[in-house]
């Protein structure tokens, strides 16, 4: 910890020189080496999802090889590490990598990592992933907690919006709850590349849930 808070101190450089001298010492335990990497990994570029036009274009290169040295240096059980890996894997279209460290996510507890599964295997138009981990979530919780990834799943099924409102019926759900669902649906599947999903919710806001005004005439 002592070494890690030195080298932020650091320029780049200098840092970076003293994390990989510590990588040579042969009594580094596993877990030593996966922190000592993590620093470098932090220091190799802005990786981060809104900053692709403006960042060195080989950051996320060399987040890959120094996350997949992470990987073989020790066995994290933080749910975080992995979800954070699935996210920033995906955003660069690393799909497989992607997929894989979701998958242990999950394993570690599926509940910290939802929103980043449902997305990645709706983008794979995994049907069947993406209804268990939406029913795992939502199993023994009330109908109002659960109303948004009732809804993803109803879409992630094929559902359309013209049967929408007989499927949340039971919801009763208000006009500015219905937008605000159909809204939140849409940007998880804008976000999992199902543009097709969010071209129909928006069609139907803009035909079915708005009233065009005329122009008053005298």
């Amino acid at each position: 910890q002592i070494i890690n808070i030195l080298s932020r101190s650091l320029p780049t450089g200098e840092g970076n020189i003293l994390l990989e001298s510590q990588l040579k010492d042969p009594s580094l335990d596993g877990k030593g080496r996966f922190n000592r990497l993590n620093a470098l990994r932090g220091r190799c570029g802005n990786v981060n999802r809104f900053q692709r036009g403006f960042n060195d274009p080989t950051a996320y290169p060399k987040w890959r090889a120094f996350t997949d040295q992470m990987l073989s240096a020790f066995e994290s059980n933080d749910v975080n590490f992995y979800t954070k890996n699935a996210d920033t894997a995906y955003n660069y279209g690393d799909f497989a990598f992607a997929e894989q460290q979701v998958a242990k996510a999950l394993s570690i507890n599926p509940a910290r990592c939802v929103d980043t599964a449902v997305m990645i295997y709706l983008h794979k138009k995994d049907t069947k992933k993406v209804s268990e981990i939406i029913a795992a979530e939502i199993k023994d919780k009330e109908a109002v907690k659960t109303r948004h990834w009732r809804m993803v799943d109803y879409f992630n099924k094929g559902g359309k919006c013209k049967g929408f409102d007989k499927a949340f019926a039971a919801d009763k759900l208000t006009s500015p709850e219905k937008l605000n669902g159909l809204r939140n649906v849409s940007e998880i599947m804008f976000r999992a590349t199902r543009f097709d999903v969010c071209q129909e919710i928006y069609d139907y806001i803009q035909k079915e849930m708005f009233i065009s005004l005329a122009s008053p005439e005298h």
